[in-house]
């Protein structure tokens, strides 16, 4: 064969290898003929992404290799959608009387966008989404999980419940909301108690996470329980509200080592629950390394009957602190006993000053630097005064004038 011949053989070998990859790609849509349901498409090996137009499914879809799967609303924002709406790929779990969950990925490299979500379970667990331990490298966005809850007297629920070893996952965007049980129920649950798998790095940002109710038991915004070193996890900029539990309420539940953990710039409103156990974040005396997180920036929009933050008191933190600087407690005196205002309670070992004197993004982080008393005024103090806004002092007289007028 001379080099010609050569050249040109290869060529259509060539052309014939991207022809086959290109037949064993393609994009599906259900319902269709070829794909009435979705599962029929996510069997379809040759269907690397699959469209699902608005409408109600019963199905519990289990995804074991990787391709995209993508609702009618597929990267669009959960802000003004209409949960199981018109205008929704809506999927309903079909098994009412077993622990399965809506939608389970059991691959890498799986992405699930732009879906409502449902559950509702007679007996056993209620879940949502289910990350087996295989299911690295997943992203999870733009979903409205909506009404997962079990009617077991003995049942648990969680929206999403990630297992050890799922490590990677972006969870970005999603609302969960109207998860219920008697016993346990949790937004998010993290770790199946593995302790050869890792979850970090992990991201979960700017998810909002509301109407978690447990009957008899706890309510958890996100609950930790992976006993590997978790560093790298980085849970930001995330809504915990509505939190209602029988005998505890959580809104950031760390159970097992967080290390260089960051946690920071969440926030917090309206825990119901026993003041015994009513927590925004807490560490507790399976987290040793405490000190290493970071939950600085976050809201709490809580009364003194809230802790914002609490370490369990037998943990030992070896003289270091969490850092919870510029923070919003509630009150713009700062956090409460422990610290000198009236918000949300804070335990020993939580860095705290200087605070927020309102809810982010407002109000700066000047707590401890507002004047009382005109003699903090004096000898140049006003100089590193500030007025609750966090504008500073022109001269003495104008701080003098602050502590004795308020303006």
């Amino acid at each position: 064969m001379n080099i010609q011949k050569w050249k040109l053989a290869l060529s259509v070998a060539a052309l014939l290898a991207l022809n086959t990859s290109l037949a064993h790609a393609a994009t599906c849509s259900v319902p269709s003929v070829s794909y009435p349901t979705i599962q029929s498409a996510v069997d379809d090996t040759s269907c690397t992404i699959v469209n699902v137009a608005p409408g109600i499914y019963a199905e519990n879809i289990f995804i074991a290799r990787s391709l995209t799967l993508n609702g009618a609303q597929a990267g669009l924002p959960v802000a003004g959608r209409i949960s199981g709406g018109p205008g929704e790929s809506t999927i309903v779990g079909a098994n009412p009387t077993g622990s399965v969950a809506v939608v389970t990925m059991n691959a890498s490299n799986v992405t699930v966008d732009g879906f409502t979500l449902r559950n509702p379970v007679t007996s056993g667990a209620a879940i949502g989404i289910q990350l087996k331990s295989v299911a690295t490298y997943a992203t999870i966005r733009n979903n409205i999980v909506d009404g997962i809850d079990t009617a077991d007297p003995a049942g648990v629920a969680e929206a999403i419940f990630i297992e050890g070893g799922s490590f990677s996952a972006l969870i970005e965007q999603n609302l969960l909301e109207n998860i219920s049980s008697t016993q346990s129920t949790r937004g998010f649950l993290m770790g199946d108690g593995n302790p050869a798998n890792p979850l970090s790095p992990m991201t979960i940002q700017n998810n909002t996470i509301t109407g978690v109710t447990s009957t008899n038991g706890g309510a958890y915004g996100l609950l930790l329980v992976n006993p590997l070193d978790n560093a790298g996890l980085f849970i930001s900029s995330n809504d915990f509200g509505n939190l209602e539990g029988s005998t505890l309420v959580h809104g950031l539940s760390f159970e097992s080592t967080t290390s260089s953990m960051s946690a920071s710039s969440n926030n917090f409103t309206n825990l119901i629950g026993p003041t015994t156990d009513n927590k925004a974040i807490w560490f507790s005396a399976d987290d040793p390394d405490v000190y290493r997180t970071d939950v600085s920036g976050s809201n709490f929009n809580l009364t003194v009957a809230s802790y914002g933050v609490a370490i369990d008191p037998s943990v030992n933190v070896g003289g270091n602190f969490v850092n919870a600087g510029c923070c919003w407690w509630g009150s713009a005196d700062g956090p409460g006993p422990v610290g000198p205002g009236h918000g949300a309670r804070v335990s020993p070992n939580v860095l705290y000053p200087g605070w927020r004197l309102a809810p982010a993004p407002v109000g700066g982080c000047v707590g401890t630097n507002v004047p009382t008393t005109e003699a903090q005024c004096k000898n140049g103090g006003w100089t590193t005064a500030a007025h609750p806004d966090g504008s500073p002092f022109k001269n003495q007289g104008d701080c003098v004038q602050f502590v004795n007028n308020g303006k």
